[in-house]
């Protein structure tokens, strides 16, 4: 499949989540549109950032134990420029306290778990028109 910048490659995704179901839908809805990339650990998260270029991380805020989406994304801002990768928070803490907490942290946005394909595609196209390094599917 070939993505809008006519390259014949899929822009990659770094999705960060413990649960491994959720990690099976998020992976199926983007499937045919991103390359995703899966692990379940701030820490790997954090390592497979340093070693490769994920212009766009869905981040989990609750990983379980070690650290957290908000210790993730502040790791990620301190390797990178803001510029350099998008950060969406997914999430199922749903406050707006929540949500302002999560974005003054780093995060790019957010989205309330459970969230549907149509609701994940759109929060990404929304987020990747502001930014000339990511581009989207065709």
């Amino acid at each position: 499949m070939q993505n809008s910048s006519g390259t014949g490659t899929l822009e990659k995704i770094l999705i960060v989540e413990d649960d491994v179901l959720s990690q099976e839908v998020i992976a199926m809805f983007l499937s045919g549109l991103y390359e995703p990339s899966i692990t379940g650990s701030g820490e790997e998260a954090v390592k497979l950032l340093k070693e490769n270029n994920f212009p766009l991380v869905l981040l989990d805020i609750n990983l379980g134990s070690g650290m957290t989406g908000i210790d993730v994304v502040k790791m990620i801002r301190k390797m990178h420029d803001k510029d350099k990768s998008l950060v969406i928070a997914t999430t199922a803490f749903v406050m707006e306290s929540n949500k302002r907490e999560f974005l003054s942290a780093g995060f790019d946005d957010y989205l309330a778990k459970p969230f549907s394909r149509r609701e994940l595609l759109a929060v990404i196209d929304k987020n990747i028109k502001k930014r000339s390094n990511f581009s989207a599917p065709s």
